[in-house]
């Protein structure tokens, strides 16, 4: 069986999925945890061994974040922009599926992708833990959404 869509895309979109992506990876436990690291700086002697490491922590905590954010998305937007049609076709079928746009085409297997995390607007399906794809799922029919699902849960995918 195969199944075909062409997926189109928008900055929006991709902002969007970006965002998703920074969210769940540092979610509003790691936010607190910085805050808390950062409002524990005021109690401790600034001329202690201790606040300097804390301060550091801190300042890597802040950092760190924002940079994964902007890296995730200017890669994005960049590849965004270099497709100047914003529509890639996905074709699923049962070993493989492709993803073709005018830059080019890839074939893989469905045992590459490791999971698959939903969203109302797009899935981002993730061949390593920060290497993944949008698809935006109002171009792919409910069989065809179907069908990808169960293609990576019988290869041992993870969906969220």
């Amino acid at each position: 069986m195969q199944y075909q869509a062409t997926l189109h895309f928008s900055e929006a979109l991709m902002k969007k999925a970006v965002r998703a992506f920074w969210w769940r990876l540092t979610g509003w436990k790691y936010i607190v945890t910085v805050l808390l690291l950062g409002i524990g700086l005021f109690f401790l002697d600034q001329k202690s061994w201790y606040f300097n490491i804390v301060a550091i922590i801190v300042y890597l905590g802040c950092i760190l974040p924002i940079m994964v954010y902007i890296s995730h998305y200017r890669n994005g937007m960049k590849k965004f922009k270099a497709v100047k049609d914003h529509q890639v076709i996905m074709t699923a079928e049962e070993e493989t599926f492709t993803l073709q746009s005018a830059l080019g085409h890839s074939t893989l297997k469905w045992s590459a992708i490791q999971k698959v995390w939903q969203y109302p607007e797009f899935w981002l399906i993730f061949y390593s833990k920060a290497q993944f794809n949008t698809l935006p799922i109002r171009d792919i029919s409910p069989d065809m959404q179907q069908f990808i699902q169960q293609q990576i849960v019988a290869v041992g995918g993870k969906i969220k």
